[in-house]
């Protein structure tokens, strides 16, 4: 199972990497300040490898909770075109999931909007 995997397979690692890929590691997103984003990733590029293993959203996800607290970077294969890299990811606070927190006192608008009908 993936990070967030969407319908198609794909792998969404925008809270913790930044970026989002497809199920052949085609990178769909990059957000902007992100690890991704700061490593010199873009929408153009393939992730082929992971840690010297094949890529997969698997794979991925087990590099990025590996890393977690450590100071070993997550090495990326790349191919941007017809051209090949080795990237550097400085990520180690493992993944990340957005979730609502409430904040003040008695009943929100979510409240009202998640509550029963009458």
């Amino acid at each position: 199972m993936t990070a967030c995997a969407g319908s198609r397979g794909g792998a969404d690692f925008v809270y913790s990497l930044g970026l989002s890929l497809d199920k052949d590691g085609k990178i769909g997103d990059v957000r902007w300040d992100s690890p991704a984003f700061n490593a010199g990733l873009t929408v153009t590029n393939q992730i082929l490898a992971v840690n010297g293993r094949q890529y997969s959203g698997d794979a991925l996800k087990d590099a990025v909770t590996a890393a977690k607290g450590t100071t070993q970077p997550i090495t990326l294969l790349v191919k941007d075109g017809d051209a090949y890299r080795t990237v550097n990811l400085d990520w180690h606070q493992g993944l990340r999931y957005p979730r609502l927190v409430k904040t003040g006192k008695g009943p929100g608008t979510l409240d009202a909007l998640l509550a029963p009908r009458r």
